[in-house]
Order: structure tokens, then sequence, then C-alpha cells
């Protein structure tokens, strides 16, 4: 598992606008990469959002986040807490960047849409994100069930970002 890509768009984020509560870095990085795959048709991100009552978490981070924090995280993430610790701290809600982030890690097309995301969000509350993320996409993935591991499909996020159709069917064509 490569930590150091899973951390690298959340240390971004918390190096441009210091620290945030897990649930805003969670929806400014679901903002960025709903940009990124409706303009280039893939995430940059390596994770899997999930659809939450309170919106998108990208789950792999989340397990980072807990897996420093103390509360529940799978059993792998658990092995790698001095890593994550290099390039996060998560205390409580609060999360802050430890170092600067690796941009070998980041796309150009990647930064261009985290620092739109982060122009767009980094002001607004907890609420408001997480208000501004029950999207089409969201709604979709809690409509298949109420459990909170729902996974938030990359095609209903382009359509929600309102992607084009050759982009939405680029989608299709290359997804595993």
């Amino acid at each position: 598992m490569d930590i150091k890509a899973i951390l690298t768009p959340a240390q971004y984020v918390l190096s441009k606008c210091g620290p945030k509560t897990k649930m805003q870095l969670a929806k400014i990085l679901y903002f960025a990469d709903k940009e990124h795959i409706s303009i280039y048709g893939r995430q940059f991100t390596d994770d899997v959002y999930c659809a939450m009552p309170k919106g998108p978490v990208p789950s792999k981070l989340n397990d980072c986040l807990n897996a420093v924090s103390g509360n529940n995280c799978l059993r792998e993430f658990l092995n790698y807490r001095d890593e994550i610790n290099k390039h996060v701290k998560c205390t409580g809600i609060w999360v802050s960047h430890q170092g600067a982030p690796d941009l070998d890690y980041l796309s150009k097309s990647a930064i261009k849409c985290l620092d739109a995301a982060i122009s767009l969000n980094a002001h607004k509350s907890a609420d408001e994100l997480s208000e501004q993320s029950h999207d089409s996409a969201w709604e979709a993935a809690r409509k298949k069930s109420t459990k909170n591991n729902n996974p938030i499909d990359v095609i209903e996020m382009a359509k929600a970002a309102n992607a084009s159709q050759g982009t939405i069917k680029y989608i299709e064509e290359t997804l595993p």
C-alpha cells in the first residue's frame, strides 16, 4: 500500500489552508476529485469515496487518520502509523500537515483541481460542505443501502459534476 499516495493530496490541501476538520478535508478532496473526473475522466486520488450520512468520505484516507487518532480502523493501517505521522497530524476531529507534500505524487491537473476546490471551499464550515456534498452521486450510493460503506460510483461523480457525454463514455470504457 502506498501511504504517501493516499496522504499527499490531503497534505497538499492542509499545507495551503491550514488545519481543517476531517469532514472539511474529506469534502474539499471530494470536490477536487469530482472536478478532475469531469474534466480528465479519472480520479487523481488513490481512494474510494463512501457515502456516509454527512457526505462523501475518502475511505483509505479516513482509515489513515483513524489509525493515528486512536479511532477504529482497519488493522492493516495500524502498521503504517509512523509513516502516516510523517505526513499528517490528527487530533480528534482536527487534521494538520506535517512537512511539505511531495509534489511528485500530484499531477499538474490534480494540483489545478485541488487549488480550485481550496479556493471555493476552504472558508466554508463543515456543515456547509456536508450539505453541498449531498449531490446526485452521493444520493445514488445512499439509495443502494443505508450502510455507511457504500462506494460512490465514479460515473455518478462525473455526472454530478456535469461531465460531457464523451467523458462519461471514456470512463465507462476504461473502468476495470
